[in-house]
């Protein structure tokens, strides 16, 4: 079976932070691939880019990574995908027909993970996957591994048993909300991601004015 990366994530925009945890996942777990999927219509945010323009930079930034791929085109991915907003179970189920027979590893961070007993179709998904988590802030202290076990735990009480790690320490320390946060104050981002997505940002003229969240 082929060992395939689930990077799903807003990308509002894409930055190195993003590039360096799916590397990690990618070089750790020996994966065949990292899919990446910038969500529809995210549930938990009121304002976000339109997916064509976040779609774009992130088709843009992965091109120099062979592993890294989006998993289809724009189009026949909306089409697969027929609520709006759209869940994690529905990403999954779109890539186990398109990728059938792989083994499945869930990268995200871990403000995400904290969220996993509360997800729609949690009950499939969660099992089906390992969970690879990211911490941008001391993944290895006490305190953090404490709060992932707990999730464990609690899923447990559901009846849901999960396989998860903690990918090792990450060197780069980027949100997508510093990105923005910058793009405002303009100054250059070529040290928060790569030149071709900045240029992409400007001149399309976006993050004059901040959205929510990360």
């Amino acid at each position: 079976m082929s060992k395939l990366g689930i990077f799903g994530g807003t990308f509002d925009p894409i930055h190195y932070g993003h590039l360096k945890i799916a590397q990690n996942a990618l070089e750790t777990y020996d994966l065949r691939g990292v899919l990446w999927i910038p969500q529809l219509a995210p549930f938990y945010k009121d304002s976000v880019t339109p997916i064509a323009q976040r779609w774009a930079m992130v088709e843009l930034a992965i091109a120099p990574y062979p592993y890294f791929s989006l998993p289809t085109t724009l189009e026949i991915w909306q089409d697969k995908h027929p609520r709006t907003p759209d869940y994690a179970i529905d990403t999954f189920c779109c890539l186990q027909e398109l990728y059938p027979g792989s083994t499945w590893f869930w990268i995200l961070g871990a403000d995400s993970f904290l969220t996993l007993p509360k997800w729609q179709g949690r009950e499939v998904l969660i099992p089906a996957c390992t969970w690879l988590v990211a911490a941008r802030n001391l993944p290895n202290s006490e305190e953090l591994q404490a709060q992932l076990q707990q999730v464990a735990i609690e899923l447990q009480s559901q009846g849901i048993n999960i396989i998860w790690e903690l990918l090792p320490r990450e060197a780069i320390d980027i949100s997508s909300s510093l990105v923005r946060q910058t793009r405002q104050t303009h100054q250059s981002l070529d040290y928060l991601l790569p030149a071709i997505v900045e240029k992409y940002i400007t001149e399309h003229d976006l993050y004059s004015s901040d959205l929510a969240g990360d």
